[in-house]
């Protein structure tokens, strides 16, 4: 069988997933994904929900989107989209809560947290809260 694009991203996965166990920081990115997961901002996915998406024509996936920031911590940053088996682009944490609710895998309970006033004086009243419940 051929080594396509698909297969190596395959293969990379299962090599990341070696290494974070090795480097025993699974837990901690499973538990940060898990935390994603269950707020909304990312759809908990594994490789044996994720490879007859990646495998399939025509169907395009989401995974959640991770990086470390500058006090070297693992943050989730959103969804980082495919199209095929190219990186096409990210969602941020907002955005990526949108795309999950409008393809109706967010979680049964979804809170969403905006920013709606830039007043330093009036705190209270710089964000709004929704609760959403499907």
């Amino acid at each position: 069988m051929p080594l396509t694009p698909k297969w190596i991203i395959l293969l990379t996965i299962l090599i990341i997933i070696v290494f974070l166990v090795k480097e025993n920081i699974y837990d901690l990115i499973f538990d940060l994904l898990e935390t994603s997961s269950i707020s909304g901002i990312t759809k908990n996915e594994n490789v044996q929900s994720a490879c007859p998406i990646i495998l399939s024509e025509g169907e395009d996936i989401y995974l959640p989107h991770i990086k470390v920031d500058e006090q070297d911590r693992i943050v989730v940053i959103g969804l980082a989209l495919f199209s095929d088996d190219k990186l096409t682009g990210s969602l941020d944490p907002i955005s990526s809560t949108m795309l999950l609710l409008l393809a109706n895998k967010a979680p049964k309970r979804t809170k969403i947290n905006l920013k709606v006033n830039n007043d330093e004086s009036r705190k209270e009243k710089e964000f709004i809260n929704f609760l959403l419940e499907i």
